[in-house]
């Protein structure tokens, strides 16, 4: 790289070059724009390149890995101080209607089969697919099937509170990894939970000794996802099951607003992954992919705070959502969201994330 390239890069600190996409290897790229971190507004400036092979997009060159800690100020949000989840603890009468639904749900479509509930609504109101979802906390697939005596790993556990809840619905051990020291201590103290500081490839977990594994928005954070996923393939045992949820690059409002796109998320992101550049990580890690879909969850909010910054919106604005934005906007917003829900509905990979489940 020259030396131009180095000062338009404006990183205070140290960078890297990146000679090929992370998702698959390939050399082959093009430009696409420049970056910058518009949540913490710390300084750096970020080429943005689109692998030609699998349209995933990443930083060349990128924040070397003493200077990427920078952009991870004390109150980002996977950081920000637990609290212990109180389940079915409400007495009011609706509140105990509602933990009967939720129960009989959890008990007849992910086994968990100690919680009991009510197979009557269970089997009506639970079969309404909103229901359905906010009945397994909206986790998607992050909410894996019960296992008696099953062992939990969530890579990238941030402060516990999903790790906290798998706890709670009768996980019997539980165990996450995380790179801040911060979260590592509030998962520690505040939650009384099992936590490992570091990166995964570094601490060095036993062989074979998870039924399953969750990684939740952060495989988007490393800078090698393939390694990262062998050595989940190494911790996991035969047979387990495997789940990712990243930001999908490909999505309708990643393709219409580009630069803006809320996902992108600068410099934090070393690579924004498109559904098949997770695919080729996951096969290259000697993963068995079982099921990949990109559903619109969240396409609102995205659109929402991505139009924003597109329009030179403050930034203060972002605490505060729609208090502040305008009618125009949100309308705006629901168009754009439900583009992207009608473009999934006709089996486009167009929805704001990646859920993947893979097998060991």
């Amino acid at each position: 790289m020259s030396a131009a390239s180095r000062s338009e890069a404006q990183v205070p600190g140290g960078v890297e070059e990146v000679e090929a996409c992370p998702a698959c290897g390939s050399p082959d790229r093009t430009f696409q724009f420049r970056s910058r971190d518009w949540l913490y507004r710390v300084p750096g400036s970020f080429a943005q390149q689109r692998c030609v092979a699998c349209s995933s997009l990443y930083p060349d060159p990128r924040p070397d890995g003493a200077t990427l800690p920078a952009y991870y100020p004390d109150d980002y949000y996977a950081y920000r101080e637990p609290v212990r989840h109180r389940l079915f603890d409400r007495d009011q009468r609706a509140a105990q209607a509602w933990y009967a639904l939720r129960r009989g749900v959890l008990r007849q479509a992910y086994g968990y089969e100690e919680l009991g509930g009510s197979r009557i609504l269970a089997g009506t109101l639970g079969r309404l697919p909103a229901v359905r979802a906010r009945a397994a906390f909206s986790l998607g697939p992050l909410l894996h099937p019960w296992r008696r005596d099953g062992v939990l790993l969530d890579v990238g556990c941030g402060a516990g509170m999903y790790l906290d809840l798998m706890r709670a619905l009768g996980w019997s051990r539980t165990v996450g990894v995380d790179v801040s020291p911060r979260a590592v201590q509030q998962a520690r103290d505040v939650l009384g939970l099992e936590a490992h500081l570091g990166d995964l490839r570094d601490v060095r977990l036993p062989a074979a000794s998870f039924d399953v594994v969750s990684m939740s928005h952060t495989l988007e954070h490393v800078d090698d996802p393939t390694a990262v996923l062998a050595e989940v393939r190494r911790v996991t045992r035969p047979g387990g099951r495997i789940v990712i949820e990243v930001p999908n690059v490909r999505s309708l409002t990643s393709r219409l607003l580009r630069e803006h796109w809320l996902g992108i998320d600068t410099p934090r992101h070393l690579v924004n992954l498109s559904p098949r550049g997770l695919e080729v990580a996951i096969q290259a890690a000697g993963l068995r992919l079982q099921s990949l879909r990109t559903p619109a969850a969240g396409a609102y909010r995205v659109a929402l705070f991505s139009i924003s910054r597109a329009r030179g919106d403050d930034h203060s604005i972002y605490t505060n959502a729609e208090q502040r934005f305008g009618l125009r906007r949100r309308l705006a917003a629901r168009a754009v969201a439900a583009l992207e829900r009608s473009g999934c509905a006709a089996g486009f990979q167009l929805g704001e994330q990646i859920w993947a489940v893979a097998q060991r």
